[in-house]
C-alpha cells in the first residue's frame, strides 16, 4: 500500500489553489496545508511559490522573456525550441552555433534569457567579437517562468556573488522573491529610475531556464541593428 498522500501527483485545481493562497496568507503552516490538501509538504510549497511568480508576471505586466541567437540556429529552433548546449552536445547530432565558445561560467545546462528586452550589454559585446554573424531575437511566453524549474538572477548570472555552487543553490533560485528582487530599488549599483515596472532593474538580470519548448516560442525576428 502507498504511503503517498491521496492527491499526489494530481493537478491542482483552480478553487484549489485560491484556498491554499487564502490560508498561507492567514498563517497556515505548511505541515498542515499538507494534511488539508492531501500532498506532500514539497507540493504544496512549489505550488505556493508557482502561484506567486505568476502573480508578478500579472502585476508587472510582463509580456515576453527574450533570448538572442545566431540565425544560423532558427531551422532547428523551429523544429525542437531552445535546447541547452549541454543537451545540444551530448544527446543530439543537431549542428548549432552557440553565441560564447567561451562561457566562462561553466552552466551550459542552462539557456540564458531576460524579461521584457535583450541584454544589452551582452548583445554589443558578441556583435563587436562576432561581426559577420546574423543575430536573432525570440520572444517567450513568460508564464514558462511559473514551471517549476526557472532560476532567477537580479545581475549577471556568471558574477562570483551569484553563481549557485551546487544544485541546492538553482533550487534557491527557483523562488519567487528572486524573482520579485530583480526589480529591487537598486542592483548592483543600477537604479530603478525611468524603468517601466516591467523592466528589470539591471539590463543583465537573468532568467536561466533549462529548456524552451516550441509551444512556448511566440515569435522570432532577425536583430536589424546597423
Amino acid at each position: 500500500m502507498s504511503n503517498e498522500p491521496r492527491n499526489h501527483g494530481k493537478l491542482w485545481k483552480r478553487h484549489e489553489k485560491r484556498n491554499l493562497i487564502r490560508l498561507s496568507n492567514e498563517g497556515v503552516v505548511l505541515k498542515d496545508l499538507a494534511k488539508q490538501f492531501e500532498r506532500t509538504e514539497n507540493a504544496v510549497q512549489r505550488m505556493i511559490n508557482i502561484i506567486e511568480i505568476e502573480k508578478i508576471i500579472k502585476r508587472r505586466e510582463i509580456k515576453h522573456l527574450v533570448h538572442f541567437t545566431n540565425i544560423q540556429n532558427l531551422d532547428s529552433i523551429k523544429k525542437y525550441g531552445i535546447l541547452n548546449v549541454n543537451y545540444l552536445r551530448h544527446k543530439t547530432n543537431i549542428d548549432f552555433d552557440y553565441n560564447d565558445s567561451k562561457r566562462l561560467d561553466n552552466m551550459l545546462g542552462h539557456i540564458s534569457t531576460s524579461i521584457s528586452s535583450i541584454n544589452r550589454f551582452l548583445f554589443e559585446k558578441f556583435k563587436s567579437q562576432y561581426k559577420k554573424k546574423k543575430w536573432l531575437v525570440i520572444e517567450i511566453d513568460p508564464s514558462i517562468m511559473a514551471n517549476g524549474e526557472a532560476s532567477f538572477f537580479e545581475y549577471n548570472a556568471a558574477h562570483h556573488a551569484l553563481r549557485p555552487k551546487n544544485p541546492e543553490d538553482w533550487i534557491e533560485r527557483r523562488k519567487s522573491k528572486y524573482l520579485e528582487g530583480m526589480f529591487a530599488e537598486n542592483v548592483m549599483g543600477y537604479s530603478r529610475d525611468e524603468k517601466e515596472k516591467w523592466e528589470p532593474t539591471c539590463v543583465q538580470a537573468e532568467v536561466r531556464l533549462r529548456q524552451i519548448p516550441l509551444s512556448k516560442i511566440v515569435s522570432w525576428k532577425e536583430i536589424d541593428d546597423n
